[in-house]
């Protein structure tokens, strides 16, 4: 999916979110509290609780992809988008 945005575990108190760089999503992401730009991974760090993975597939529905460890956690989150 070329304007994918993947969201993967990062720490037991983070996950992690990626794109190519596009100005509506960052407003997106903007809208999210608690997130804050990791410079060093070009991510942005968003707490992690469940709320908050819901939040982002429903902030980027349609291009949120679960990735690894957090697709196995949290994969049920895209039963309630339906």
């Amino acid at each position: 999916m070329r304007d994918a945005v993947v969201i993967s575990k990062y720490s037991e108190q983070y996950v992690s979110v990626s794109f190519p760089y596009r100005a509506d999503y960052v407003d997106r992401i903007r809208s999210v509290p608690g997130r804050r730009w990791n410079p060093g991974g070009k991510t942005w760090l968003i707490p992690y609780t469940l709320a908050n993975v819901a939040a982002l597939t429903s902030l980027f529905r349609g291009a949120a992809e679960l990735a690894g460890e957090l697709e196995e956690e949290c994969g049920f989150v895209r039963e309630w988008e339906a």
